[in-house]
């Protein structure tokens, strides 16, 4: 078997190599057609040592599933899952959380160890504070998929695999290296906050990824990468690293010349202002992400071939739909348009304001920040008036809308525009009917009593008409 080069724990500067050809192959191997267990699902949360038992018993091809009455498992490793070669193991972890140890103190383990040959796919886990989050043996062609993951807080690098695709995950705070293999796919990812580099790998694809303040680096790859739609940022003395210059299909964005970008969309040199990338955060969805803060220039960076992105992922790291605005944004993250739906009203001629209300809603969950601003105009596009609400709270906004005394009954064009000024949604705005009737029929009273006057003189009475709130009627 061939075998790929050597590395440190601390993986700072290791460049893995294919050292002899794998003419030999794996592939019968992880056909697993002996040993197999029946699939696990998981309808309460297992021990630690039951799950670990039940991962390790797996020979050959199988899964673990965590069901829904075992969501958000919180597990504490005492040793290292070792996944045998000849097992392909799939596990859908529905919110696991693997812990090895603490933010302080990481355990001196690896959290999944796979030997030789073995395989491994993660969905919807956490795997925090060990040695290695996903380590391997004598690595020949071990392939890790993960999908909607985190990997964080491993003091040495967070994944080592031979073969390894990264969909829609983050690798964060790790002391090596973030991602170490000798192929590499990785889409719609955040690589943030590693002490070596974010990615070493002999080949790489990388599609709308956020690579951002790793220690020593962003990338360092032996053949040319092939990069798209990637936001590189911060990333040690120069955001790409030794290796072969990336393949540059466009729209990639880099804070230094390193990676030395050419096609069509691609900047070098842009200003951490001009990319104004926030800190990692909980945006939604289920792992944390960068959001892009106000007048990014990676907003709306992409255009459109129609209606989807020229380049790059349909959606981004949480699931959200591209595009949101006129353009695609660059990077793991695209910034929500959110849904803004006024609510028609009604008042009388007579009212002296009416309540406006709108609800804001986003795929990324409930929508509590940002304000809505309502502009009432007429037939004629003339504006009648604006007012603003509060802060949106639980997705709604409302406002006391005075009405001016001389609004002629007829309808109006509500126009409820939301503006977030923290960035974290686009600006958006809706439409709907304000509708004034005329109010009750106006009254002539005349005070009692009695008037005399002198025969053949004139007679003169003064009487005031009023509205059913007391105001003067003109004639």
């Amino acid at each position: 078997m061939g075998t790929w080069g050597t590395r440190s724990r601390g993986g700072h500067a290791v460049l893995p190599r294919l050292l002899v050809g794998l003419a030999l192959g794996v592939a019968g191997v992880l056909a697993g057609s002996g040993g197999a267990l029946a699939a696990t699902t998981y309808t309460s949360c297992p021990t630690f040592s039951q799950f670990q038992s039940d991962v390790q018993a797996i020979t050959g091809t199988d899964t673990v599933t965590f069901g829904a009455g075992a969501a958000n498992c919180a597990l504490t490793a005492t040793s290292a899952i070792t996944i045998p070669a000849t097992a392909s193991v799939t596990i859908h972890g529905n919110g696991l959380v693997l812990a090895a140890g603490t933010a302080g103190a990481p355990g001196g383990f690896d959290l999944f160890d796979l030997v030789d040959t073995a395989g491994l796919s993660l969905d919807n886990a956490t795997l925090e504070y060990g040695q290695e989050g996903i380590g391997t043996r004598v690595a020949e062609n071990d392939p890790v998929t993960l999908t909607e993951s985190t990997v964080r807080g491993n003091s040495s690098e967070g994944v080592v695999a031979y073969s390894l695709t990264m969909t829609n995950s983050t690798v964060t705070g790790n002391g090596g290296n973030g991602i170490a293999g000798f192929t590499d796919t990785v889409t719609n990812s955040t690589l943030s906050g590693n002490g070596g580099y974010g990615v070493v790998a002999n080949h790489l694809t990388m599609t709308n990824g956020t690579i951002s303040g790793n220690g020593l680096g962003a990338i360092v790859v032996e053949n040319s990468p092939t990069v798209d739609a990637t936001i590189f940022d911060g990333n040690g003395n120069e955001n790409c690293g030794a290796g072969s210059p990336p393949a540059d299909q466009g729209y990639n964005l880099s804070t230094d010349s390193s990676c030395g970008f050419s096609a069509t969309g691609s900047q070098n040199n842009v200003t951490p202002a001009q990319l104004n990338l926030q800190p990692l955060a909980n945006n939604g969805g289920p792992t944390q992400t960068q959001a892009l803060g106000p007048g990014s220039i990676a907003l709306d960076a992409i255009p459109l071939n129609a209606g989807s992105c020229a380049v790059g992922a349909t959606t981004d790291q949480r699931g959200v739909a591209r595009p949101q605005g006129p353009g695609c944004d660059v990077g793991a993250y695209e910034l929500i348009v959110p849904t803004v739906t006024p609510t028609n009203a009604t008042a009388q001629d007579v009212d002296t304001s009416v309540t406006l209300s709108a609800t804001v809603t986003s795929p990324a969950g409930t929508v509590n920040e940002g304000t809505v601003t309502f502009t009432v105009t007429d037939a004629t596009n003339t504006v009648v008036g604006t007012a603003t609400s509060g802060n949106v709270s639980t997705g709604s906004a409302s406002v006391s809308y005075p009405l001016p005394g001389t609004l002629a009954p007829g309808p109006y064009t509500i126009t409820a525009a939301y503006h977030d000024p923290a960035g974290n949604f686009a600006d958006s705005s809706g439409t709907a009917t304000l509708t004034i009737t005329p109010g009750p029929p106006a009254s002539l009273t005349l005070a009692p009593g009695n008037t005399t006057a002198t025969v053949g003189t004139t007679l003169t009475e003064t009487a005031t008409v009023q509205d059913a709130l007391g105001y003067p009627v003109a004639d």
